[in-house]
């Protein structure tokens, strides 16, 4: 009988050993589970993240590219208004050659009236 008391006792040792062990498992297994979710977050995270930085890039890409086409643009205003200018100052400085051969020639016209004249 008390042998039988033993092997009793002995069963719901076990059994309770068992239970513990079930018991931790279903601990485990939630936690397990938890560690997927997070790890699920942290990739959706982490996929946002990488959506955002591609966008940030396009976005940088695109003001930089829409900066140059202006800054090109001006550089060529800059330059064609340089080369008016320049253009320009030749119109002048021919002019001003002409304007100096025409009053030198009218010069040279006055000393030959001069000439004429004291000759009569």
């Amino acid at each position: 009988s008390s042998d039988l008391a033993q092997r009793v006792a002995a069963l719901s040792k076990a059994e309770e050993r068992h239970g513990n062990i079930e018991e931790r498992l279903r601990q485990m297994e939630a936690q397990l589970e938890e560690k997927n979710q997070e790890l699920q977050r942290a990739r959706q995270r982490e996929k946002m993240n990488e959506e955002h930085n591609k966008r940030l890039s396009d976005t940088v890409d695109k003001l930089l590219s829409e900066s140059n086409e202006r800054l090109q643009l001006h550089l060529k205003e800059r330059m064609a208004s340089l080369e008016d200018k320049n253009t320009l100052i030749r119109e002048v400085e021919r002019a001003k050659k002409v304007i100096e051969e025409i009053q030198h020639e009218k010069d040279q016209l006055l000393l030959e009236i001069e000439a004429m004249r004291s000759e009569e």
